[in-house]
């Protein structure tokens, strides 16, 4: 059974290393959306997207991209490791209660996760 799990807590609690634990020992993915967002806006070819220029000079900046791209992405990605059939781990995305649960005009990521991977299959774990 697929699952996705969604992992919060202050810098240096271990987010990312228990989200790694549970793609070792449990074929998790780890999505690490920084890491993810980092490689899609320097890629090249994305570069000639003005939009995606604009986020990369955003990201070198050290401020946060506009949620609504980084909700985008991160939907599209999520769908497309569920459907590949892998369970996914976060390891503190999303960031914004926009990114979580949208607007009237878009599904946030928590919603999508529900669709891909069913209400009783997505767990939020808080770290201190």
């Amino acid at each position: 059974m697929k699952r996705a799990v969604v992992i919060y807590g202050p810098p240096g609690a271990g987010k990312g290393t228990q989200a790694n634990l549970l793609a070792w020992t449990k074929g998790f993915i780890h999505f690490d959306t920084g890491k993810y967002l980092e490689q899609f806006v320097h890629d090249p070819e994305n570069q000639k997207d003005p939009a995606i220029a604009a986020e990369a000079k955003l990201f070198d900046s050290g401020a946060l991209l506009t949620p609504a791209f980084v909700l985008k992405l991160t939907a599209d990605k999520s769908k497309e490791i569920s459907k590949s059939g892998y369970s996914i781990v976060f390891s503190g995305s999303p960031r914004t209660l926009f990114e979580a649960f949208g607007d009237n005009k878009n599904k946030g990521l928590i919603e999508t996760l529900e669709k891909e991977y069913e209400k009783e299959n997505l767990h939020f774990l808080f770290l201190e």
